[in-house]
């Protein structure tokens, strides 16, 4: 038996911006995949994207791709594996997302979680996604900058390199970022990979 992850998102609020349906069409086409995609994400019910990966999918790296490239659109998302015997007919199978389809309504009404991974185990599940929900609430709002900011400091935590590669002063980058939570949110982030390594995979 193998083991799958299905990401299944809708955008927040699509409603509100113009030509929507392009800008979320031309956002999905352009996105880069790991090695390990089964299935690229293709857009349903016009603002939501379902995709399928195998286990070795580097997701918390993933997901913080995922919100970078989607801007200006925010996205909910849930995470969940599955079990299964071969990956034929993986995409098209329907009782696969139920459960994930399910989540994504709740979190839609929620309002709350903007990320949501389904575990077997409700501690596990609650402990995964309170670290998710405290990191969200941290950098949703940030702007693309921020985001490629946060990239860097993640692969390497070094200021100086950042502040010749993004024209800052070192003071200035050091304060932005301590401002954003890049030290707690890279922290929970570190322990969250723990967790998902030992309990979710």
């Amino acid at each position: 038996m193998a083991k799958y992850i299905l990401i299944k998102g809708d955008i927040i609020k699509s409603k509100s911006f113009d030509n929507f349906p392009e800008i979320f069409s031309k956002r999905v086409k352009e996105l880069n995949y790991p090695e390990s995609v089964i299935n690229k994400f293709k857009i349903l019910k016009g603002d939501e994207i379902q995709g399928i990966f195998t286990a070795e999918l580097d997701i918390i790296k993933f997901l913080r791709y995922l919100r970078l490239s989607l801007l200006p659109l925010k996205i909910r998302l849930v995470i969940s594996t599955v079990e299964k015997e071969g990956k034929n007919n993986l995409e098209n199978n329907k009782q696969l997302f139920k459960k994930v389809d399910s989540k994504l309504d709740y979190i839609g009404q929620n309002r709350h979680y903007k990320s949501y991974f389904i575990s077997a185990d409700d501690f596990t599940e609650k402990s995964i996604n309170t670290i998710m929900l405290l990191i969200d609430k941290l950098r949703f709002s940030w702007d693309k900058n921020e985001w490629n900011l946060y990239f860097d400091y993640a692969d390497h935590q070094n200021f100086e390199l950042m502040a010749e590669k993004y024209n800052y002063e070192g003071d200035r980058l050091s304060k932005l970022a301590q401002n954003l939570g890049f030290e707690e949110i890279l922290f929970s982030e570190l322990n969250l990979e723990q967790i998902l390594k030992s309990k979710f995979y």
